[in-house]
């Protein structure tokens, strides 16, 4: 997709402001980009776990 760039939001925010503190400049995750994350912050698995499901097409 490439970058937009963007000179202003289109839209005024009366009491939200336009940028929350992230990287501006930083696109979405590929597809499964945060999939490794996924599984060992959020749910906790182990390497081993998050492999075995991976194989089976669980996840």
């Amino acid at each position: 997709m490439g970058i937009w760039p963007v000179k202003a939001l289109p839209v005024q925010l009366t009491e939200t402001p336009a940028c929350t503190g992230g990287p501006i400049d930083r696109a979405s995750p590929g597809y499964a980009g945060d999939n490794q994350y996924v599984d060992r912050e959020v749910l906790g698995l182990m390497e081993s776990e998050a492999a075995a499901q991976q194989a089976e097409d669980v996840i």
